[in-house]
């Protein structure tokens, strides 16, 4: 299985990227995520990638950061999902958007993306919505009400170096959010977070 590759970006698309790993060329395809952070050609590159082996092929689907990865993972073990349309997901939201559509079991917000009607939107919604919440995925997406916040992550960075896991640091991290509100400071939180 091949989980990333570093080498240099030999050429981007809006679907599809070719990295040199050591004189060997390997193409990606990418969601548009993916292609807004890349560098430009020439450069070095980490991609996180995810490997699909079909009877009639082998693609490598990559991804800039590792959430995309797994939020990919996720869609492609429902049924019916494959990884284009997983692909077109991360293409027409950020994960923390998919998150926060999932964790409010918001189907309305999931069918504005091309591929996804109100059938599948309701499937995706039932199906994702406990694995997210076993994994701990749904408690980040509520900590910053969908938005990327370098202070919720140094929090639950704090929490993890204080001894809990990721998916615990970040579900006490929202529960101390919504008990003391999102104004207050990190380190009550993070004191609230260890009271448990």
């Amino acid at each position: 299985m091949i989980t990333f590759l570093r080498g240099d970006l030999v050429e981007k698309t809006p679907v599809a990227a070719i990295v040199d790993v050591g004189g060997v060329g390997y193409e990606v395809f990418i969601p548009l995520s993916t292609y807004e952070v890349l560098p430009r050609d020439g450069q070095p590159v980490k991609i996180y990638t995810r490997m699909i082996v079909r009877e009639d092929a082998q693609q490598l689907y990559g991804f800039a950061a590792a959430d995309e990865r797994e939020i990919f993972d996720l869609l492609i073990s429902i049924s019916g999902v494959g990884p284009r349309l997983a692909v077109a997901v991360l293409s027409g939201m950020s994960v923390n958007a998919f998150k926060r559509a999932v964790g409010e079991r918001n189907e309305a917000a999931l069918t504005v993306i091309p591929g996804i009607g109100k059938k599948t939107a309701g499937r995706l919604v039932l199906e994702l919505s406990e694995k997210m919440r076993r994994m701990g995925i749904e408690a980040v997406a509520l900590i910053s009400g969908g938005q990327d916040t370098t202070e919720d992550e140094q929090a639950i960075e704090a929490l993890i170096a204080l001894g809990l896991n990721r998916a615990e640091a970040a579900t006490r991290l929202a529960k101390s959010k919504l008990k003391l509100g999102a104004s207050a400071e990190a380190e009550e939180l993070i004191k609230a977070a260890l009271r448990g």
